[in-house]
């Protein structure tokens, strides 16, 4: 199945939510964004009231999810737009 881009805005706004891939978050929809070592950012979003944590590396736009040491674990369905 191939999906469209979707944004943040439209995500979260979805009346019966639905995984999406390619869901493109800027920088201003993020709740915190946090440098750490290596160029690497953890980024905080607030979905429907409550918080997730995701890794950015510098190489890449992609946020993955993360072990509870801050390690890469995943792919998500966001990337990180300017």
């Amino acid at each position: 199945m191939i999906y469209r881009t979707m944004t943040f805005s439209e995500y979260i706004n979805q009346v019966q939510p639905k995984q999406h891939n390619n869901v493109e978050v800027k920088r201003s929809e993020c709740s915190n964004i946090s440098n750490v070592l290596n160029g690497r950012e953890i980024i905080t979003l607030n979905i429907l009231g409550d918080e997730y944590y995701y890794l950015k590396l510098k190489t890449s736009n992609i946020l993955y999810t993360m072990d509870l040491d801050g390690n890469k674990k995943s792919c998500s369905v966001f990337t990180l737009i300017d």
